[in-house]
């Protein structure tokens, strides 16, 4: 078990469960609230952030077809909260589930972009995902913030403090 690894997709689990919380409160107005220098609006950066997840298990799964459908199906227009949530878990879930099994860095067939397939680590396929994520939340948060709002502290030290109880620590 990859335990080290794992900690970091609960924090990417926990993360989106906060976003999405915080998010779930707003106005269809704030909802499709955007600024310059993001994905898109809000609601439109939470369902690629969410989607995406799948999107980087098919990766891992090399081409695994239900995961495929899955990772399409995210493609398009909002989705409820209640649906997105739903995805939230269980590909949060899945990918904590992957990086605790990360035994050893196996190569990974990318699907072919521009006709040539792309061969990459596992780790790096994890690593895209958990910055993926981070990547997307502060961008939610920014928007939030300059359109008037509180966004929901996601960071690190916010995620240790949650935790009941507090980890033990490893000297």
């Amino acid at each position: 078990m990859n335990e080290p690894l794992g900690e970091m997709f609960r924090y990417n689990r926990w993360a989106n469960e906060r976003l999405l919380d915080a998010c779930a409160e707003l106005t269809e107005a704030e909802l499709d609230g955007r600024v310059a220098g993001t994905f898109g609006s809000i609601r439109r950066t939470l369902v690629h952030t969410i989607g995406s997840q799948d999107v980087f298990l098919w990766r891992l799964a090399s081409g695994d077809t239900v995961l495929q459908a899955r990772a399409a199906a995210m493609r398009g227009p909002w989705w409820d909260f209640a649906a997105l949530r739903k995805l939230s878990e269980r590909s949060s879930e899945e990918l904590l589930v992957a990086a605790l099994n990360l035994e050893s860095d196996h190569a990974v067939s990318l699907p072919p972009s521009e006709g040539q397939v792309d061969v990459v680590n596992a780790s790096f396929v994890l690593l895209h995902a958990l910055y993926h994520g981070i990547e997307h939340r502060g961008q939610v948060r920014t928007t939030m913030t300059q359109i008037g709002l509180t966004p929901p502290d996601l960071d690190g030290w916010e995620y240790r403090s949650a935790l009941s109880p507090q980890p033990a620590l490893r000297l």
